[in-house]
């Protein structure tokens, strides 16, 4: 019993709390442009073809539509809205997933900017 209270206190001190030493981040299943694996919390840009411009956005799942979606907040006539779109995937070689259109550049819990 002595055991594994002392590996219920290490696990939280590792993942738990502001001080986490580790962050677990979940995998979509999908890859960016690059083949670099996308996680829940990761930073990704992507190309707009209705702007023509650049769009950093978070990678985050919505529970009601079972997704992962880039989330991102832009200002409009002095307004913030806040915008999203579905990280779709189109079947690559293998069995793997591709989002060709996005470039994960960073996460959440590393690029201080987020």
């Amino acid at each position: 019993d002595l055991l594994f209270a002392n590996l219920s206190v290490i696990s939280s001190k590792i993942f738990n709390g502001e001080d986490a030493l580790l962050v677990p981040q979940q995998f979509t299943g999908l890859f960016d442009k690059n083949g670099k694996q996308i996680y829940e919390g990761d930073i990704v840009k992507y190309h707009t073809q209705v702007r023509e411009t650049h769009v950093v956005a978070t990678v985050k799942f919505e529970q009601q539509a079972c997704a992962y979606w880039a989330k991102w907040s832009e200002i409009v006539d002095g307004r913030t809205i806040n915008r999203y779109k579905e990280l779709t995937a189109t079947f690559g070689d293998g069995e793997t997933f591709n989002c060709d259109i996005y470039e994960v550049i960073g996460n959440i819990y590393e690029t201080q900017t987020f």
